[in-house]
């Protein structure tokens, strides 16, 4: 009865899984979409109307882009206080007010104090929090779950771009605006309040083979080298979309284009690439597998089974080597007596407390 309620309970989690990562594409695509895709659009009409120049604009979203990159430690950290589910939720509703304040914005001080709070809202709808929720989610298979939503996500240019554009061009950029944030209230407030579950890695769904990976402290990723050059990847890489993103359609405006095909531009540089979102990952998971001298039954279960910092013991590379997958219970039992003190296994009672899961064993006891 207990082997049952078990396996219907692991049944019904790993289908979970994929509804929580279908919901967090569908709430990236449109959070990114909207916060960070259709701001290009409205910078020539807000020109127009209300007499700022494009400096004046768009240095509003430069500050909201710095600020969140500083709010970013902290939002890490609320994450893992609160859960990403409320969070997620509050930063959705925050976004939606902002951006009824935007609507009706008529002062360029009260223009880049909007933005300076969107730069922080931003980092709790993005994918931050997404993939961190992916994580507690998925103990496995988790590339191929961020590749889903980074997919998907990837439409979020080639949708609201040219969809901000028709509506600006049809309504106006105020009434724009407020069609934008009825779709971010109706689509991302109730499935981050409703659909979302935070959870941490149980023993209903976790594999009784992989013993729970160690996490790094911040102050072992801070002395990392690969964590700067990743941090400097990101940071130029950004730049340049970024600019490119804010820039592009008032660009096309200027020189003559009209504004839905200026718009249709800056949408079709997020379908061109769609494509290396589906390419390289696979790849890469391919180079990683073909490194790996191990036997492909044998990957996951070792991947998981030591921190990517730590090297394994000579015992455990032998019992890698020459073990069966089904033998695990061996090199966690090598282990236990290598971390007691005893590699040779000579003390008995401490052999009884590894299979027996508890105290040592009281032989005068029995």
């Amino acid at each position: 009865m207990n082997f049952d309620r078990r396996a219907l309970q692991t049944q019904l989690v790993s289908r979970y899984q994929w509804v929580i990562v279908i919901a967090l594409a569908l709430t990236t695509t449109v959070s990114f979409g909207i916060l960070f895709y259709s701001f290009t659009v409205f910078v020539e009409p807000m020109e127009a109307d209300l007499g700022w120049s494009k400096e004046e604009i768009t240095g509003a979203y430069t500050v909201s882009m710095l600020v969140g990159a500083l709010s970013a430690a902290a939002i890490g950290r609320l994450i893992d206080r609160i859960g990403a589910k409320r969070l997620m939720t509050a930063g959705s509703i925050a976004a939606c007010v902002l951006m009824l304040g935007w609507a009706v914005v008529e002062s360029v001080p009260v223009f880049y104090a909007l933005w300076l709070v969107l730069g922080i809202v931003s980092g709790m709808v993005f994918y931050e929090p997404a993939f961190a929720l992916i994580f507690r989610w998925f103990p496995m298979h988790r590339s191929r779950a961020l590749t889903v939503i980074t997919f998907i996500a990837g439409f979020a240019s080639v949708i609201f771009i040219p969809l901000s554009g028709a509506l600006v061009e049809a309504l106006g950029w105020r009434a724009a605006m407020l069609a934008l944030t009825v779709i971010m209230a109706v689509i991302t407030i109730p499935i981050h309040a409703f659909v979302l579950r935070d959870r941490a890695l149980d023993d209903a769904h976790a594999d009784p083979a992989v013993p729970a990976p160690a996490h790094l402290t911040p102050a072992e990723a801070y002395r990392r080298p690969d964590f700067w050059w990743l941090a400097v990847g990101f940071t130029l890489s950004l730049f340049v979309v970024s600019g490119m993103s804010v820039h592009l359609v008032p660009y096309l405006i200027s020189t003559g284009y009209a504004p839905a095909v200026a718009a249709g531009v800056g949408g079709a540089i997020g379908a061109v690439a769609l494509p290396g979102r589906v390419i390289f990952t696979p790849r890469h998971r391919l180079r990683l597998a073909r490194a790996d001298p191990r036997p492909a039954h044998r990957r996951d279960v070792r991947r998981g089974a030591l921190r990517h910092d730590q090297r394994p013991d000579e015992s455990d590379r032998r019992s890698a080597r020459v073990r069966p997958a089904g033998d695990q219970r061996r090199v966690e039992h090598q282990r236990r007596l290598s971390n007691s003190g005893d590699p040779a296994g000579r003390d008995v009672n401490a052999r009884r407390s590894v299979y027996s899961g508890g105290e040592p064993v009281n032989a005068s006891a029995r």
